[in-house]
């Protein structure tokens, strides 16, 4: 007997395929599994999205555009308008959530405006919420914010975790930074949902490595706070004390612009030709998922670049290894992707740590070391693993209580 069958969720996701963010290629991941164990939720999305071709119900609302142009100024107004805002949508969406009987709000952050509308929600209809942190939100180190902002979005967030039921994010070292900001009783809110990989989805041929370059690669958008230097100051030494070394590597850097980050091709262009870089970095433009995936397993290596955060891990992480190919981490130390990585079996190095990332490359050109990934430890990651692990929380949070685990 599936046991599934008994929820059904509201997933409240602004960003969804077509679009090309890495919120939208985890709801590519995850849904159709929901769908594979027994649940079909009903998606609630921005209207820019696109429409994505899959059969359940997805309905778009438009996003958030401020206030009007002549109170922009004032943020008194503009917290009036974003008021507003939240109670129109939720006007739309309660009769949504009666026709497809909803039994739980499922609200998947960034951008963390969902579990606003979550807890909206979850206040009109009685409906439990399970409110999702991909990342940190107040004390986020990618984003630059005023004081007032700051103040604003600290409120905001002891607002929704004060009002979820449960509320989940991506690893047990965000788990503990998260918990040490409100009291014992709302502690118990909070649970691990890892990101996650879809075995099915990677291609199951690869090209041949012969008579090509050593083929690094890095896949996602740069930012101010997350950019490249370490990695080329590493290559600048390469260069100089192994160039037959250097002649024999590609570093691909594909989607490193993007929009929503403000890092453009002509930025990482010059950041390129300013480390005199060019005959051994590629720049390539952003490509679909799937395209990705196969970028993935036809290179030889895979790199990550993090901020100097330690409550940090992209999911693009975990689609890396989900191609079992050797993973590259420029990171802290004791970061979540450092934790990650040396678990898996590979190697991490900080961003000051150059030379040591020069002699390792060159090493790893040369064959001189060797992988097998650690399969079990990958396993937990896996998305079937992760949505049954979600579900298992929705039925919590719809018995109506939260027990500490």
């Amino acid at each position: 007997m599936n046991t599934n069958k008994e929820i059904r969720p509201l997933c409240i996701s602004f960003w969804t395929p077509p679009l090309i963010r890495p919120q939208a290629i985890l709801m590519q991941k995850m849904i159709p599994e929901w769908c594979r164990q027994g649940v079909e939720p009903v998606i609630v999305t921005y209207d820019i999205c696109g429409q994505w071709d899959i059969d359940i119900p997805i309905y778009h609302i438009p996003p958030y555009a401020g206030p009007p142009r002549r109170f922009a100024w004032n943020p008194f107004a503009g917290s009036w308008y974003e008021f507003k805002y939240y109670r129109e949508m939720c006007e739309r969406l309660i009769p949504i959530i009666h026709r497809h009987n909803i039994n739980v709000i499922y609200s998947f952050a960034n951008p963390t405006s969902s579990n606003l509308l979550g807890v909206a929600l979850k206040q009109k209809t009685g409906a439990p919420l399970v409110a999702h942190f991909s990342d940190p939100w107040f004390d986020n180190p990618l984003k630059e914010r005023s004081w007032l902002s700051s103040f604003k979005i600290r409120l905001l967030e002891w607002y929704v975790i004060k009002h979820s039921d449960l509320v989940t994010t991506v690893d047990e070292a965000m788990k503990e930074h998260i918990k040490k900001k409100y009291p014992f009783e709302w502690q118990k809110k909070i649970r691990v949902v890892n990101h996650c990989y879809d075995p099915k989805l990677y291609p199951t041929k690869t090209l041949s490595s012969d008579g090509r370059p050593y083929i690094i690669s890095h896949i996602g958008a740069f930012y101010k706070k997350r950019m490249p230097h370490a990695l080329f100051r590493s290559l600048v030494m390469l260069r100089n004390h192994r160039p037959d070394i250097a002649e024999r590597l590609c570093i691909r850097l594909i989607g490193g612009n993007a929009d929503y980050t403000r890092v453009t091709s002509d930025t990482l262009d010059k950041l390129v030709r300013s480390y005199n870089l060019q005959r051994m970095v590629e720049l390539l433009p952003t490509v679909e998922y799937q395209e990705s995936l196969c970028l993935m397993t036809n290179s030889d290596a895979l790199l990550v670049i993090d901020p100097e955060f330690r409550y940090y891990i992209a999911s693009k992480v975990i689609d890396y290894a989900g191609s079992r190919r050797p993973i590259i981490a420029i990171t802290q130390h004791d970061s979540s992707t450092a934790l990650f990585v040396k678990q898996l079996g590979y190697q991490t190095f900080t961003h000051t740590q150059t030379e040591e990332l020069a002699g390792y490359l060159t090493d790893l050109i040369e064959g001189k070391i060797s992988f097998e990934p650690r399969t079990e430890f990958l396993s937990q990651y896996s998305v079937t693993s992760t949505t049954s692990r979600l579900f298992e929380l929705f039925k919590e949070a719809m018995q109506g209580h939260a027990t500490l685990s």
